[in-house]
């Protein structure tokens, strides 16, 4: 899968934040009221930077959350580990590493 640019992200966000419009933006008073009005330009352009920046940072990190939520738990790792080592038996190490490989292989880092 070819990675997307930042500008190509900022298109996709264009488009989407414009399919959206009018957005709406809550504006707190000093007397406690409130009025709605629509975003201005600047605030669109603002929107529009964020959401492709948050969708180009999770196109190149996503799979360190990803791998995180899924690894085998530390715990499990040293119990593995022990055993191997002290006790000479790998039958948990080998399905520690078949799942931690599994992992990463679920979720790949983007090249």
């Amino acid at each position: 899968m070819a990675l997307k640019t930042l500008d190509e992200f900022r298109d996709e966000a264009r488009a989407e934040i414009e399919d959206a419009k009018p957005q709406m933006v809550l504006e707190s008073h000093g007397n406690g009221e409130q009025t709605e009005r629509e975003r201005t330009d600047a605030e669109y352009e603002e929107a529009i930077e964020r959401y492709a920046q948050e969708k180009f940072d999770h196109q190149n990190n996503g799979y360190i959350d990803a791998r995180k939520m899924e690894y085998p738990a530390v715990e499990d790792f040293i119990e593995a580990y022990t055993e191997k080592e002290i006790l000479e038996d790998s039958t948990k190490w080998d399905a520690y590493v078949e799942n931690y490989n599994k992992v990463r292989a679920d979720h790949p880092k983007p090249e």
